[in-house]
């Protein structure tokens, strides 16, 4: 088979250069696909094959959903020699025949293969690609023909199990004539240990394709303010379709919950740029005159306009008076905001921070104090200092004492204690050195919103040594937005993105990407067009990895109208249609596209666990696009401080940190005796210990595993210090 393969690559391909540029016709390939039981067929035709002496070409599958059984061919001496299955969804086929060639009417099966399925319940693709093997249709001329490919989707069949989420407004757990659907739910069914999700559309439908089974369906409610008259139904597939398995979803408390999202498909300076704001009232009550304020900051950013004409404008803010939002309403504003060419650079970070009202807690701990801490930071040019003021701006004073840290780029500061009372406020100072200054200020026990911490990042303040300041540490920590009602995008300022984009917020502290448990990640994936043809259709396939509460899901904005679905157990599949996409170097601006979704780690997952994500891209139902991988590592005081003293401080310096190859520990105390260091890593092993001097020493780190490390210092038999590094 080998000896086969390089025959026909080495025959075929000269025979390229003996011809003229434009091939002489066309062979069109397509697929037709057909079900035989649980077995799919796959035949793919062909249309003015004549004369044909030889062929090669690729054909890929969705290996996660089927296996390949068996092929043949309707053309003389095909065998097993003329195709290669590399078991990971890339068929490569190839056959000569003689020199007189061959001929096959329209509309014939050149090949045919069957699969069987692994999933139940999926959708997958099948494509005749040039992608593992370059197409090649000779004839026996000796010209090599063009070729036209096919891309289908297929989705394995069994019996249909429909149902809705309907709104049980007058709460007798029985559907309605005058009682509407509830879209954007997630339905939930288990299947011998396995779990498959999908979503209700906007009239709270859904749907799966089941074979014959016993199976356990639930819906997840939007929040904790639903209940649910039966929220788990068992169902027996017996050979027909079951219709009208619905949920009845009434208040169990009424509370507005409004969702506020914003992001934009790219950041440029000296241009205008749009930034799409969705709203949606997520409570089970319509919301009375909403509000949405988006704010900025006005020495960078000037307003220009919106797709929304009710607002009010001020200085570094705009606010869109929406009005009353009905339940289950979603929708969209379009808002234009120039990044000023004079006081920006590029790859600075830049906030934009969306807030909407009514946003207060459903429900109220007795316990809470009433105290809310909020952060406000200003760069202070006249004085040359960073200024930081923590106020207390709720109903109440603090009853606990809590802390606040102060980063510096990823260096943090030691924690200091906060204790504020109703109005408070404690004012900080910090030399405007261009270091990237962040303040996370803990809330009082009790506090009713999402958020734990208040912070706020100051970027770009002052100049260093070289007559910068530091860029990328803004997005390295999470924002204060866990709750629905607020969102805060932060982006850095780029030139031309070419090429697609999947991103990560917060992107992680260190080379790990440390996050904490709870953190609620964001993902945003960028496409960008640069096909040189313009795009009708875009589709987004991301599976959502185990190592995230898929429960938790909430979908964002994006650049374009879309729909979405879930295939398999947990595919997220984003469809955007009717498209005039165009290539990035005729239009750069319209090239580009995003969407955005957020969703928090598994509640098992512990300290050193990896959260892995990816995507595939497909545009207008070609070949897909691999974007790149992102990751995070979850952990607990992973920040850099400077040292934690046992006893009284002497001269000792560690660095590089982060460190690659290796450590140096520079001990300049002339009274330092019997000094010897221990690294520890995050469970507490003892990984290295040795010896140390007066002076410098290098420690080797190059061996051990990327993470964060503590390095304790001893002197005397005495412990001296400890301090945290990062190894890359």
């Amino acid at each position: 088979m080998k000896n086969l393969t390089l025959y026909i690559v080495f025959i075929l391909f000269p025979l390229t250069g003996l011809i003229a540029q434009e091939c002489p016709d066309t062979v069109k390939l397509s697929i037709v696909t057909n079900f035989d039981g649980p077995d799919l067929t796959v035949d793919i035709m062909v249309d003015n094959y004549t004369d044909i002496v030889g062929f090669q070409f690729g054909f890929n599958y969705d290996a996660d959903l089927i296996k390949l059984k068996f092929v043949a061919s309707s053309v003389n001496g095909f065998g097993a020699d003329n195709f290669k299955d590399d078991g990971r969804g890339n068929i490569r086929f190839f056959w000569l025949g003689n020199a007189l060639g061959e001929t096959l009417p329209d509309d014939t099966k050149l090949i045919t293969l069957k699969f069987t399925p692994n999933k139940v319940s999926s959708t997958g693709y099948l494509e005749i690609s040039p992608k593992q093997l370059p197409f090649e249709f000779v004839n026996k001329n000796s010209e090599v023909l063009c070729v036209k490919s096919d891309f289908k989707e297929f989705t394995t069949v069994g019996y249909i199990v429909t149902g809705k989420v309907i709104f049980d407004n007058n709460k007798n757990c029985s559907s309605d004539s005058e009682e509407i659907g509830l879209g954007n739910w997630l339905i939930e069914l288990s299947d011998n240990g396995k779990k498959y999700y999908r979503n209700t559309t906007q009239d709270g439908s859904y749907s799966f394709t089941l074979p014959n089974g016993v199976y356990t369906i639930r819906v997840l409610p939007r929040n904790q303010y639903w209940q649910i008259c039966d929220d788990v139904i068992t169902t027996v597939v017996a050979g027909s379709d079951i219709h009208s398995l619905n949920f009845l979803a009434a208040e169990f408390l009424e509370c507005v919950k409004i969702k506020t999202d914003i992001s934009t498909k790219s950041l440029k300076r000296c241009a205008d740029n749009t930034y799409y704001l969705v709203y949606e009232n997520q409570g089970n009550i319509q919301a009375q005159d909403v509000k949405i304020s988006v704010s900025y900051d006005d020495e960078f950013m000037q307003f220009v306009g919106s797709s929304f004409p009710d607002f009010t404008l001020e200085n570094d803010k705009v606010t869109f008076l929406i009005g009353n939002v009905d339940i289950n309403i979603i929708d969209t504003i379009q808002i234009l905001l120039n990044l000023n060419c004079n006081t920006t650079i590029d790859a600075q970070t830049h906030c934009v921070t969306a807030i909407a009202t009514p946003n207060d807690p459903c429900v109220i701990v007795p316990d809470w104090s009433g105290a809310k801490l909020e952060v406000h930071a200003e760069c202070d040019k006249i004085n040359e200092l960073v200024r930081f003021s923590i106020a207390n701006n709720g109903i109440g004073s603090m009853k606990n004492t809590k802390s606040y840290i102060v980063t510096e780029d990823d260096v943090m500061r030691p924690p200091k204690p906060i204790k504020l009372d109703l109005l408070e406020a404690v004012d900080l100072e910090f030399p405007a050195n261009g270091g990237t200054y962040r303040i996370f200020a803990t809330q009082d026990d009790g506090f009713p919103y999402d958020s734990p911490v208040a912070t706020m990042a100051l970027e770009g303040c002052g100049e260093n040594g070289n007559g910068l300041f530091s860029t990328g540490f803004v997005t390295i920590f999470e924002e204060s937005d866990r709750d629905l009602f607020i969102d805060t995008d932060c982006q850095q300022a780029i030139g031309l993105n070419s090429s697609n984009q999947f991103t990560g917020f917060p992107r992680g502290y260190g080379a790990s990407h440390y996050i904490e448990k709870s953190t609620n990640i964001e993902y945003i994936i960028k496409f960008n067009n640069t096909t040189g043809d313009t795009i009708s259709t875009v589709v987004i396939n991301n599976k959502i990895p185990n190592t995230l509460d898929i429960s938790t899901l909430q979908i964002g904005s994006s650049s374009h109208p879309y729909s979405y679905k879930f295939n398999q157990e947990r595919d997220l599949v984003v469809t955007f249609n009717n498209l005039t996409l165009p290539d990035a170097m005729t239009n750069e601006d319209n090239a580009q596209g995003y969407i955005k979704y957020k969703i928090t780690p598994t509640t098992i997952l512990s300290d050193g666990d990896t959260i892995k994500n990816i995507a595939r891209i497909f545009y207008n139902n070609n070949s897909p696009t691999v974007t790149n991988e992102v990751f995070h590592t979850l952990g607990s005081n992973y920040i850099i401080s400077g040292t934690e003293w046992f006893a009284t401080p002497i001269d000792i310096q560690f660095y590089p940190n982060p460190a690659a190859h290796e450590l140096i520990i520079d001990i300049k105390e002339s009274d330092f005796i019997n000094g010897e260091f221990e690294i520890i890593n995050q469970q507490g092993l003892s990984i290295n210990k040795g010896a140390l001097s007066i002076g410098k020493q290098n420690i080797a780190c190059e061996q051990l595993p990327k993470g964060l490390y503590h390095i304790k210092i001893s002197s005397a038999n005495k412990p001296l210090v400890t301090a945290k590094v990062i190894k890359l």
